[in-house]
């Protein structure tokens, strides 16, 4: 109940946990680079199982300290050639460096707990007498009746692990419709669920290549382990969201989601702690065989629960606000195709007035251009005025008037001929 009542914004501090979830996939893809990828286990590769029968209890620590103080000089490789023997010499150096698997054992009817140990090596050792020769010089008696030498095939060859990849993502598929059609035929809720099944893959691939660990068949089973951890953690998380969505429908999208997910992360963290618990013991007190499996195991589990709150949630919400502002400009599109239907008619009688305007402006300036123009105005002809008296002003005036007549008789004969 403790996170019920923290006010911890986890949906508005996504780019923090995304830059996170970032830098160490981003390391590990740099240590893939720098190591040439995942070194393969004995499974892969093939190689050699030494079993060694002691007469007494030993611990992993004990062989390993002896098998440290092992001569390569002194390994009498029966050749006088110095490259086969630096060739076999080269097959017990993984062991004298310590980055072989060691394993103790019990079989019925061994007096002693743990008198047995297997050194797992990719090399092919051909003759263990050196191994046993050192350990007999460290104070432990060597059974050599009971110890045995095998060698091992690789038993997960490539395509094995290509056949492993194809049902990976068949099984992804597969489970992004069932989370689909479970949460209303929404498929968002598939959609970001494998994402997150991939964060953790990617996750745990990068911290193995940081941790320089060997890929085998433990790592596998504990790969596929995690995916379905994590699924489990994060349709919890989605059905309370779920949930809430239906409750809390006049709340923002992303104040209901971190809602959901603080109401939840008590649940999380018991699971994640009541886990982790058992792999931390598996890890410190079990063998190197599970030593792998349970470091495997605390990285995929821890990254599932991780990626669940803070890389899930935040997702989903994301995905409905760019729905949300899909939606908003779908519906702004759809109004202003509306308004522009409804203008449409108004414009188009502005347009067709505005034709008929022109037109008639048209019609009037060719009218005008075919009228002729009106002929200047004649001079009417005035009688010749003779006063009754004769004088002779009567005669100057009457030569005015035909000089007047004359003019006008000109300039109309002009303006004709013009």
């Amino acid at each position: 109940m403790f996170f019920r009542n923290l006010n911890w914004d986890i949906v508005g501090q996504r780019n923090i946990w995304f830059g996170l979830s970032g830098a160490i996939i981003v390391a590990g893809i740099i240590a893939l680079f720098i190591h040439h990828g995942l070194p393969l286990g004995l499974s892969f590769t093939g190689g050699s199982t030494i079993e060694v029968k002691f007469g007494q209890s030993v611990t992993e620590e004990q062989v390993r300290s002896s098998l440290s103080k092992l001569d390569l000089n002194a390994i009498d490789a029966g050749d006088r050639d110095p490259a086969k023997q630096s060739a076999i010499r080269a097959e017990y150096q993984g062991i004298v460096s310590g980055v072989e698997t060691l394993q103790l054992a019990t079989k019925s009817g061994d007096v002693a707990q743990n008198d047995r140990i297997t050194i797992s090596t990719q090399g092919a050792i051909s003759d263990p007498s050196p191994i046993y020769d050192t350990l007999d010089k460290a104070g432990f008696t060597v059974d050599r009746a009971q110890s045995q030498n095998t060698a091992v095939g690789p038993s997960l060859s490539k395509e094995y692990l290509q056949r492993s990849l194809l049902a990976l993502v068949i099984a992804l598929g597969l489970q992004l419709l069932y989370i689909a059609f479970r949460f209303g035929n929404q498929l968002r809720f598939g959609v970001i669920a494998d994402l997150a099944l991939l964060h953790d893959v990617v996750v745990m691939v990068g911290i193995y290549a940081l941790a320089n660990r060997k890929a085998d068949d433990a790592f596998l089973a504990a790969l596929l382990t995690v995916i379905g951890y994590s699924v489990m953690d994060s349709i919890v998380i989605f059905d309370r969201i779920r949930e809430n969505g239906r409750l809390m429908a006049d709340q923002p999208y992303d104040k209901m989601v971190n809602v959901s997910l603080l109401q939840t992360m008590t649940r999380s963290v018991y699971t994640l702690a009541t886990v982790l618990i058992v792999l931390f013991a598996l890890y410190f007190f079990g063998g190197d065989t599970l030593k792998n499996f349970a470091f495997a195991l605390l990285v995929g589990v821890t990254s599932g629960a991780y990626s669940s709150i803070f890389i899930a949630s935040p997702l989903l919400v994301m995905w409905q606000q760019r729905n949300v502002r899909t939606r908003a400009g779908a519906h702004a599109a759809a109004l202003a195709r509306e308004s522009a239907t409804r203008q449409a008619p108004v414009a188009q009688k502005a347009a067709q007035s505005a034709s008929r305007a022109a037109e008639a402006a048209e019609r009037a300036k060719r009218a005008k251009a075919k009228t002729p123009a009106s002929p200047p105005p004649r001079y009417r002809r005035t009688r010749d005025r003779v006063p009754a008296n004769g004088n002779a002003d009567g005669g100057e005036n009457a030569a005015d008037v035909r000089s007047d007549f004359d003019d006008g008789a000109d300039a109309d004969g002009a303006d004709e001929a013009r």
